[in-house]
């Protein structure tokens, strides 16, 4: 499973329509469609009613869009932390003092 298929799964579904999702997403709707089935090929049961559009999840399509959006989220808390790490914002600070600077601060 990739994190693209999620997002196509999620932009989908908050569209409500197959291919209003496709516009949001720059890709045409056929394709679009071909990911979502992979998907819930892997996934192994359907995530949606096929009425035309993917604005109908069932049940486990809408359990499947709590957890695809969460690692979306994730994901990209993690990019956005390597990212800071890389730019030295991220790190550990350490503070000593010794017994004879405490009574200052009292």
């Amino acid at each position: 499973m990739e994190l693209r298929h999620l997002r196509y799964f999620v932009v989908t579904a908050e569209a409500q329509h197959f291919t209003r999702a496709a516009e949001l997403l720059g890709m045409a709707q056929p394709p679009l469609s071909q990911q979502i089935r992979q998907l819930e090929q892997e996934v192994g049961i359907p995530l949606c009613d096929r009425t035309g559009r993917c604005g109908a999840l069932n049940d486990a399509g809408r359990a499947f869009l709590v957890c695809a959006q969460d690692i979306l989220q994730r994901a990209q808390a993690a990019v956005q932390t390597v990212q800071r790490a890389a730019r030295g914002e991220v790190g550990e600070l350490t503070l000593g003092f010794t017994e004879s600077a405490i009574p200052m601060w009292k």
